[in-house]
């Protein structure tokens, strides 16, 4: 369970660095009780600053680039560690990026509300209340939108800022003067000076108990991976992999050489058309024997019948109601999924129309600069490393009950991740 600050009353800050531990302690059970927010470590919390309730108030950013957490000390420390996680930008582009005006803190010289540091950073006169001298003073033009050195319009990109939710950003055309992009509300806001950097952490982070801060992988700031995208060599076939899809064992063959391209995968395997065809008859036939059915086949029997019963392969996890970015955060993590997915929703133009209703599919990759999940999809000959949208194919997660066509009463987002 997690705590938003932004509700925790302001007397909570002053509490965790300076009372004793036992009432700290004591206070913050009750601020559970009463504050609850449902939140559960994961993917989610990329770019959050998490402070730990349960210890003395700690702080660690989640470096959105690896999902992974980095810890903040001391408030110098905290400033220099933030910027070393930061990312360039122009200054065409974070003026593109909305500016938040709150817990600003430093001299202000021109008494506008605007600290000197801050307005040296957005480029107006910290000696001068109304910059460009148009009746409005510099924060009012901010606030409602427009230039405050200038006479037109402020013009934001919704989406540039949602794509930098809860990046440090740095201006490389200035004078590296940093920023946060705020996840809860995509403005961002200026750390500028140690200060700065650690007023924003206590007023904009989540608290964390102990438990769940541990669900997230500590990072080494000396050793940061940025991954923008990932793609595993994961060996494809087709479920009819010389084209017979005559063979109702082929033809319903989806989820035993989805399961089949990716046991290969974990065990370093080479996979050849003549050994898939073998072995999708094998394990369909041993399906059949055993268990009375091999066409659809849902998740859970899946890794029940073929991974564990057939490959004797344990090392897979089934995980329910799982977000997009939990697809991603897996894969990031060096490993692979199983999907079941409606594949008319998929609208593959390779698929005989208008798509098989009940389907399964490899995701073995992620492309964050298109956005796209890579996949080996057996229904096509086209299949291999092929292309689909993060958002269709999350839409199109679909678990399926074992037997031939059974009505689909629930959508379930579940998927079987498989580990080497």
């Amino acid at each position: 369970m997690l705590l938003c600050y932004n509700e925790i009353p302001k007397i909570f800050f002053h509490l965790c660095y300076n009372v004793n531990m036992k009432y700290l302690k004591l206070f913050s059970i009750s601020i559970i009780i009463i504050f609850p927010l449902l939140l559960e470590a994961g993917p989610e919390l990329a770019g959050r600053i998490l402070l730990q309730v349960e210890n003395n108030g700690e702080a660690w950013y989640v470096y959105p680039k690896d999902f992974r957490r980095y810890y903040l000390g001391r408030p110098e420390d905290a400033f220099e560690a933030m910027r070393d996680l930061g990312l360039g930008i122009s200054n065409e582009n974070i003026e593109k990026i909305p500016v938040a005006t709150a817990h600003l803190s430093g001299d202000d010289s021109d008494q506008d509300g605007l600290p000197d540091a801050f307005e040296h950073a957005i480029g107006t006169d910290s000696n001068k209340q109304d910059t460009d001298d148009d009746g409005y003073s510099d924060k009012q033009e901010i606030e409602n939108g427009y230039q405050p050195n200038g006479k037109n319009k402020l013009i934001h990109d919704d989406s540039l800022s949602s794509k930098q939710s809860g990046s440090i950003l740095l201006q490389v055309e200035q004078n590296g003067e940093s920023w946060y992009v705020n996840p809860n509300d995509n403005l961002r806001y200026y750390l500028g000076r140690p200060e700065d950097a650690f007023e924003i952490m206590k007023t904009l982070g989540l608290g964390v108990k102990n438990d769940d801060l541990q669900e997230i992988g500590e990072g080494d700031i000396s050793n940061i991976k940025i991954i923008e995208s990932v793609d595993h060599d994961v060996p494809f076939v087709t479920q009819a992999p010389f084209g017979d899809w005559s063979d109702q064992r082929q033809q319903d063959g989806c989820e035993e050489v989805s399961v089949l391209m990716s046991v290969y995968w974990a065990r370093d395997m080479e996979l050849s058309k003549e050994k898939a065809l073998e072995e999708i008859i094998a394990i369909s036939d041993f399906e059949l024997e055993k268990y009375g059915e091999y066409r659809d086949i849902s998740m859970t029997d899946v890794v029940d019948w073929i991974f564990d019963d057939y490959f004797d392969f344990q090392n897979v996890e089934f995980k329910k109601n799982v977000s997009a970015d939990d697809m991603i955060f897996e894969l990031i993590e060096g490993h692979v999924l199983v999907v079941a997915v409606d594949g008319q929703i998929l609208e593959n133009p390779y698929f005989t129309p208008p798509g098989p209703p009940r389907h399964m599919l490899v995701v073995k990759g992620y492309d964050a600069n298109t956005d796209e999940f890579i996949t080996n999809d057996p229904g096509t000959r086209h299949g291999a490393n092929y292309r689909y949208k993060k958002d269709i194919l999350y839409s199109a997660l679909m678990d399926y009950p074992t037997g031939y066509h059974e009505e689909i009463k629930e959508i379930k987002k579940d998927i079987i991740v498989v580990k080497k």
